[in-house]
């Protein structure tokens, strides 16, 4: 399993930047490979004209989850790949894959994120797409310590799920407990 990413630059928010760094090194405790974009300063302009102030851009994710994704299937990593995203420039991914995978008996399956909807190119290919549940994402909730290389990783306190959380399995039949506010973290979506 792949987890690309972009951890921000010691030029931005410290605090953003060590809490992205530790579910990284969750992600790898739990089997993870994660593969790392960068970041770089854009200026801001307004209407076309320099403002002085500088912007910190993402690059390299989508590249990297494209060219992952189809290396994996040219090498023979899987048979099936999963994409969960709904980030509209992975169409042509999808098209690439299905132009030069599918014959070769590979699927691409497009998963879109809670409350998303996969991007509607991926029908074109005749790319599967399933919806991502929140109870899906309830399921895989990460403990809150982890052993890396000997190190303990322990959960930021802004990942850890309410205090009247269960996890969907210790749930009387599965389902969430009522919440007291509509936007409880085990309150199921539409």
């Amino acid at each position: 399993m792949l987890f690309c990413t972009a951890v921000p630059t010691v030029r931005q928010d410290v605090a953003q930047r060590q809490r992205h760094e530790r579910f990284n090194d969750a992600q790898r405790a739990c089997g993870v490979q994660v593969i790392n974009g960068h970041y770089v300063p854009e200026e801001i302009e307004d209407h076309g004209l320099p403002t002085g102030r500088i912007k910190w851009t993402e690059k390299q994710t989508d590249l990297n989850v494209a060219l992952e994704l189809i290396m994996d299937g040219l090498d023979d990593v899987n048979d099936v790949a999963l994409l969960l995203s709904a980030d509209t420039g992975q169409v042509a991914t999808a098209g690439v894959f299905t132009e030069r995978l599918a014959p070769r008996d590979k699927t691409f399956i497009g998963i879109a994120p809670p409350d998303r909807a996969a991007p509607a190119g991926y029908g074109e290919f005749k790319v599967k797409s399933v919806a991502l549940q929140r109870l899906d994402i309830e399921r895989c909730v990460m403990p809150e310590t982890l052993i890396l290389d000997g190190r303990t990783i322990i959960r930021p306190e802004e990942y850890a799920p309410p205090a009247t959380w269960l996890h969907p399995d210790l749930r009387p039949k599965g389902k969430p407990p009522k919440a007291p506010n509509k936007k409880a973290w085990s309150k199921p979506t539409s």
